[in-house]
C-alpha cells in the first residue's frame, strides 16, 4: 500500500449516518442492497448518498488505486446475476460493486466490462483457502475484500480472521487489485490492523454502531481518525 488506508463505513441507513460518515472524511460509504437487518433499497441508497453531496460518477475500471475525492457509495450485493447487479448499482447511483456471494469470475468480468469497479468479499476459513480464492479472482476484480468466515450470514457480522494471513497475501497483490481488510475492525484495534497489514482500504460496519443498521457517530469519527494516523508515515 502507498500513501493513507481509504476508509468505508459500511450498513448505512440512516440520512444521519451518512452524514456522520461523510464528515468524518470517509472514502467510501456502503449500502446493502441484499437484505438484513442493515438493508437498504436502490433508490434508498442513491438518495442518502445524494443528500451529502456526493456525486455518483463512477471512475475509470480498474482505478481501484487512486483516491476518490468525495465519499463514493459502494453497493453491496449477495449472489445478484450480473444483469442484477447492474440494476442495484444503477438505481443505486454507485460505481462500486462489492459481491459477498459465491459470484463466478465469469460474473466479476462481466460487470468489469460493462464499466463498474467490482470487490469481491472473501471468508475463508484458513490462508490456504484465502489463497486459493485470490487465486480465482485475481485477474477479474478491482479489489480483494477479507473479512472472517460465518455461518450466520454473508458479511457485516463482525467476525475477525488472522492478520497475518493479510499480511502474507498483501505483496503477492502488488500489482493486482486492491486489498480491502474488514471482519472485526473497531477503533480500537484499527490502528494495529493497518500498521501490520497496509491495506488499500478497512472497512467498518458492526465495529461502530450502536445496534445494527445504527451507527455511534463519534465511533465513526474515531475509526476514521485512527486509520488515517496509523497509515502516515513516520518520521
Amino acid at each position: 500500500m502507498n500513501g493513507t488506508s481509504r476508509v468505508k463505513i459500511c450498513g448505512l441507513r440512516r440520512a444521519e449516518d451518512v452524514r456522520a460518515a461523510a464528515s468524518a472524511g470517509a472514502d467510501y460509504l456502503g449500502f446493502v442492497l441484499a437484505g438484513g437487518p442493515r438493508h437498504v433499497e436502490p433508490e434508498t441508497a442513491r438518495d442518502l448518498h445524494e443528500a451529502v453531496g456526493s456525486p455518483a460518477v463512477p471512475r475509470s475500471v480498474g482505478d481501484a488505486h487512486s483516491s476518490p475525492e468525495r465519499p463514493r457509495p459502494v453497493a453491496v450485493l449477495v449472489d445478484a446475476s450480473a444483469e442484477d447487479a447492474l440494476a442495484s448499482a444503477s438505481a443505486a447511483g454507485a460505481g462500486i460493486v462489492q459481491l459477498h456471494g459465491a459470484e463466478t469470475p465469469e460474473t466479476c468480468r462481466a460487470l468489469r466490462e460493462a464499466g463498474l469497479e467490482v470487490w469481491k468479499a472473501l471468508r475463508p476459513r484458513s490462508e490456504e483457502e484465502l489463497r486459493t480464492l485470490v487465486g480465482r479472482y485475481r485477474e477479474v476484480v478491482d479489489g480483494i475484500h477479507v473479512e472472517g468466515w460465518s455461518a450466520r450470514a454473508a458479511g457485516g457480522t463482525g467476525t475477525g480472521f488472522p492478520w497475518i494471513w493479510a499480511e502474507a497475501l498483501r505483496d503477492d497483490l502488488t500489482p493486482g487489485p486492491a486489498l480491502i481488510l474488514a471482519g472485526g475492525l473497531t477503533p480500537e484495534n484499527v490502528s494495529e490492523a493497518v500498521r501490520r497489514v497496509r491495506p488499500f482500504a478497512v472497512d467498518v460496519s458492526s465495529g461502530v454502531e450502536l445496534r445494527p443498521g445504527v451507527k455511534d457517530p463519534e465511533r465513526v469519527r474515531a475509526f476514521v481518525e485512527r486509520a488515517r494516523e496509523a497509515s502516515r508515515p513516520r518520521a
